[in-house]
């Protein structure tokens, strides 16, 4: 009889695990709860995380011209408005089923603290009622608005970055991958915190992280929901590492050291610096997927937070040379995951 290896969970993620157990122990059945009541409970469960969000010196709703009609945005902008500033396209995660613009607002808001970019937050249109490719139009129509009306955010058009969390970094890296083949102003960054962006679930990740008491994202009902079926879930928008990679702009992608997702990452970072494209990967052990959402009370979420906070920043300063780069920053504990 085998036992499975303890794993390595960060003192503060433990709390928030026990928390989620006495919230989820009488909640019914992923797949059994209406949409609209599934979108309420993950409002209500992160409702306290958002808690004493920091000031930022502006933050603004806002609508977006999309193709299905005007889309809400946030605007967050941390700056006094005198110079310009790099702006950030954000797509917030949720499977691409639930979340607003409320989920990760303590997290945008020290985003833009740790970047000093205007960062706009959008309010995409979800699944069941609107599938794949309908959240990527939107992605790529926001992104072209913004291009063309950068000036009135006090950005430029050759300085917009896109990124996003879980489902969100999705979005934006297919997004990215949408406007590179159509052509116009490209990204100047992809930000890509632990991301979907495959949908082999026999990796190493899922096969060690697929556990209960984790909390693991409900990946085959989240590809059932927005993709269908198995001919859609093999389409490069939908799983990016099954596209041509070459020619996207610079990345900086991180993972969660217990995330079932976790692998996709790594594979991405992995992809990206293999076809010539600039990235930068850290990981972070022991925290859960969607812990950058938890940054009220993990101090590893608010680190992760300033990482990508200071890629972002770096689009104010010259460019590096085009010449591929990666750093792997992978924890030695966690190279060889037990199966």
């Amino acid at each position: 009889m085998t036992t499975e290896a303890p794993l390595y969970i960060d003192p503060e993620m433990l709390p928030i695990l026990e928390r989620m157990r006495l919230r989820m122990a009488n909640a019914p059945a992923f797949d059994s709860v209406p949409f609209d009541q599934m979108r309420a409970r993950a409002s209500s469960l992160f409702a306290v995380f958002n808690e004493d969000s920091p000031d930022v010196r502006s933050v603004r709703d806002l609508t977006i011209p999309g193709p299905g009609g005007d889309l809400p945005a946030r605007l967050y902008d941390p700056t006094d408005g005198q110079e310009p500033a790099p702006l950030l396209l954000y797509m917030h995660g949720g499977g691409w089923v639930i979340g607003d613009l409320d989920l990760e607002d303590r997290a945008i808001r020290l985003l833009a603290l740790a970047s000093g970019a205007r960062i706009i937050s959008l309010d995409y249109r979800l699944a069941p009622e609107h599938p794949f490719p309908v959240p990527i139009d939107d992605v790529v129509a926001a992104f072209r608005w913004l291009v063309a009306n950068a000036a009135t955010f006090g950005g430029t058009a050759d300085r917009i970055a896109v990124g996003g969390a879980s489902a969100g970094a999705n979005l934006a890296m297919a997004g990215a991958l949408r406007i590179r083949d159509e052509g116009g102003q490209a990204p100047c960054l992809m930000v890509l915190l632990y991301g979907v962006f495959g949908v082999d679930q026999t990796t190493a990740s899922y096969r060690e992280f697929a556990r209960p008491e984790l909390f693991t994202p409900a990946m085959e009902a989240f590809f059932q929901i927005y993709a269908g079926d198995e001919e859609k879930r093999q389409n490069p928008l939908v799983a990016p590492l099954l596209a041509d990679l070459s020619g996207l702009p610079p990345a900086f992608v991180n993972a969660a050291g217990l995330d079932t997702l976790r692998d996709d990452s790594r594979a991405l970072a992995a992809r990206l610096a293999e076809v010539g494209v600039p990235v930068e990967f850290k990981e972070y052990p022991g925290v859960l997927h969607g812990f950058t959402q938890y940054s009220r009370v993990s101090q590893v979420a608010r680190d992760a937070i300033d990482d990508a906070g200071r890629a972002l920043s770096a689009v104010i300063r010259p460019p590096r040379p085009a010449s591929a780069s990666v750093s792997l920053d992978v924890p030695a504990s966690q190279k060889e995951p037990t199966a």
